[in-house]
This record gives C-alpha cells, structure tokens and sequence, in this order.
C-alpha cells in the first residue's frame, strides 16, 4: 500500500495508522470480485459481525444472558462501532484482535497460550497504529505483578508483552 505524495510515492506509510490486517483483506476481495467500494466492505461487514458475536459469547461466559444482550445491543447501536468507515480505518479489526487476546488470555493456562494472546495484541497494534496504547499498559500492569513479587505472574504477563512487541516489531522490519 502506497501513498502519493507530490512526485513520491510513500511505501508503508505510517501516517495511514493501518497495517496489513486492514488492507489485505479489502485487496484480496478486490483481487477475487472485482474493484468496487461495496467488494472492498465485504470483508469487514463479516469482521464486524464477526466481532459482534464474540462480544455476546464473551460477555456470556463471564455473566448472564442479559448482560450479553446488553451489551452486544449496545456496542451494535454505539454510532463509532460502523459509523464514518470504521471498519475500514482500521478500528474493527483491531478491536476483533484485541477482543480474541482478551478471550485467550481469560482461559490462558499454558505459557503458549500467553504466547497467543501477545501475538493476537500485537496483530491488534498493526492493524491500528492507534492501538499501541496497548504496550504502555502492558507495561503498568507487569510493574504492578512485579511490585507484588509474583513471580510466576510477571512471567506469564512478560511473555504476552514480548510476543506482542516482537509481533509488531517483526511486521515493521518486514515492511
């Protein structure tokens, strides 16, 4: 993905604050179906909804039925959920991802596990450059398990914090 500038054209451009996660899936319904703005939605319209049921399966497993639909009705009517292009900026996807690390990491058991939750937050940053709030709160909370002196704790939240910073780390060598 290439941005224009003047004579230049801008390879990766950080100032598009979207990674390949976004841009991807729209090239290859692009690719498959044809160029088109409503081909090129596809693929989020099924992320969104995508999103919309683990939030209602999460929400369920933690609480009850009503505060599943509660919430999915809520996050489905919150206008910045699809409104202005969202999904395509590059919200939805990273929220999905951040979504699935949190389901991951409320059954994580094993150090792989972890492993996949850090990596599934570091594919939420590439999405959405914006996302990278995630790595200063990481950070918090590791200070905090540490200040506890949990020691097998620290561990576990050190390994969702390293996989996630080599995912994103990995994806800007790559580009």
């Amino acid at each position: 993905y290439i941005l224009p500038v003047l004579t230049e054209q801008w390879k990766y451009s950080y100032v598009l604050g979207v990674g390949p996660t976004v841009i991807f899936p729209a090239a290859i319904a692009i690719k498959l179906f044809g160029f088109s703005i409503l081909i090129a939605r596809i693929p989020f319209a099924i992320l969104t909804c995508i999103t919309s049921l683990i939030v209602y399966r999460y929400t369920l497993r933690i609480s009850d039925r009503t505060a599943a639909r509660l919430a999915t009705g809520l996050l489905i009517s919150f206008s910045a959920f699809v409104n202005t292009g969202k999904p395509v900026l590059g919200e939805i996807p990273a929220f999905f991802f951040l979504l699935l690390a949190i389901v991951v990491l409320h059954s994580a058991k094993s150090t792989w596990q972890y492993g996949v939750a850090g990596a599934l937050l570091g594919l939420s940053v590439i999405s959405k450059i914006t996302f990278g709030i995630i790595y200063p709160a990481l950070g918090v909370v590791g200070i905090l398990i540490l200040c506890m002196r949990k020691w097998k704790e620290f561990r576990q939240w050190f390994v969702v914090g390293g996989v996630a910073l080599v995912t994103f780390g990995l994806w800007r060598v790559f580009e």
